[in-house]
């Protein structure tokens, strides 16, 4: 099983990281001891490390396996990285391996002749220097852009057996 349907469904929200030093990015500079809040969402649809199709369901991308997914290994990352990964990490993915093959097992799937296509909705962050407590951090500030989601109601479930 292919983990591309976790690249929408992030159970970790956010990476909190602290500089260890002062850093350039982009822009900005950031002084030793400032904490920065990473978007997992954001890197997750980010055209510039997925491809043009980024907001598409696409699970040929994980063909070659999760670190040859996207420009850069580190992309992907659903239960968070490093030491602060998800404790649950292995038991959600077991678990989610053990639900579809007793659903695949169970039921036969067509799509609805109803069904249309259309993206989720995203956060796109979007940056500012104003803060009061420091101009050279950047607040992040989210903006939905909107959209249909497809649901359960589009998928017709034959039972079998």
């Amino acid at each position: 099983m292919t983990q591309s349907s976790f690249i929408h469904q992030s159970p970790a929200v956010a990476a909190i990281r602290r500089a260890k030093v002062d850093t350039e990015l982009g822009d900005f500079t950031l002084p030793r001891g400032t904490e920065l809040l990473i978007p997992i969402i954001a890197i997750h649809y980010d055209q510039t490390l997925w491809g043009q199709d980024a907001n598409e369901f696409n699970p040929a991308r994980f063909g070659l396996g999760v670190a040859q997914a996207a420009k850069h290994p580190m992309a992907f990352m659903p239960f968070g990285l490093g030491a602060r990964r998800c404790v649950g990490q292995n038991l959600a993915v077991l678990q989610a391996k053990l639900a579809i093959a007793m659903i695949l097992q169970r039921f036969l799937f067509d799509l609805s002749p109803n069904y249309q296509h259309a993206p989720t909705k995203l956060l796109t962050p979007s940056f500012t220097t104003t803060n009061p407590f420091n101009n050279n951090i950047p607040n992040i500030i989210p903006q939905v852009r909107s959209g249909r989601v497809g649901g359960l109601q589009d998928l017709i479930l034959t039972f079998v057996g």
